[in-house]
């Protein structure tokens, strides 16, 4: 192959780092262009707190528990690609975009209710997964990911807070006190945040970037918005916080 097509072949590669042929679509004799997370920033700003906690504890070796599409461990290779990232997920589909979207890290069908994890890894990322999970399986789950985990080990955790109805797609939403009582036997809580407030200015804030009116393209602006969320909408309170953040150590 010529130094041109190589050119031109790494610019199609780096191109599906994002399936953009499946952004546009036509639904009901419709164009739709743009395909939505309905609260961007909420999603955005608790997967890359995580990853920048977990990168400056210096943990090696990861396991993503219930991993999906691979979001969390992409994240994590964009900030270093060379730590050994594993995600584990019971949805083969949903790993089919994981492995897509990822360049260094392993992915596999897996179901940590049922075993460990047979590889013993430094950290593992638990991220809004306990609230899919029966609750007379969670103890079980968390015992196979403290036994996954090598001594000292950390686990990182977010789920929806109380504060925030409970979807049909979950099964309960939490507080500090009932987190706690799941992971307690294995694990010991050394950092909580209440995060991502649900107030009027987060709600206005996700109307800039997110409404049927007009499509906000400005780089600079989407920026302050996005800052401006974090300054005042991220860290929160228990009565305050839509999610909660619990960094924990294997006992």
């Amino acid at each position: 192959m010529s130094e041109l097509a190589t050119n031109k072949a790494e610019i199609q590669e780096n191109q599906y780092a994002f399936p953009y042929h499946y952004i546009p679509d036509v639904i009901n004799d419709a164009i739709i262009t743009n395909r939505i997370i309905r609260k961007p920033m909420v999603y955005i700003s608790y997967i890359t707190h995580v990853r920048d906690e977990l990168i400056k504890s210096g943990a090696q070796s990861v396991l993503d528990v219930g991993c999906g599409d691979g979001r969390m461990l992409f994240e994590l290779e964009k900030k270093d690609p060379d730590r050994n990232y594993v995600g584990i997920d019971i949805s083969d589909r949903a790993l089919h975009f994981a492995r897509g979207f990822t360049k260094h890290s392993n992915f596999e069908v897996f179901n940590i209710i049922d075993k460990p994890y047979p590889s013993l890894v430094d950290a593992c990322t638990y991220i809004e997964t306990i609230e899919h999970i029966e609750p007379e399986k969670i103890k079980q789950m968390i015992a196979n990911i403290a036994t996954s985990l090598k001594p000292g080990g950390t686990m990182y955790l977010t789920t929806p807070t109380t504060n925030l109805p409970t979807p049909k797609k979950h099964f309960q939403h939490f507080t500090k006190e009932s987190i706690e009582e799941y992971i307690g036997e294995h694990f010991t809580i050394s950092d909580v945040r209440y995060i991502n407030v649900e107030s009027r200015l987060a709600r206005f804030l996700n109307y800039l970037l997110l409404n049927r009116l007009f499509i906000l393209n400005f780089g600079p602006l989407r920026k302050k918005i996005f800052g401006t969320y974090m300054k005042y909408c991220f860290i929160g309170t228990e009565k305050t916080g839509s999610r909660i953040y619990v960094k924990s150590v294997k006992k």
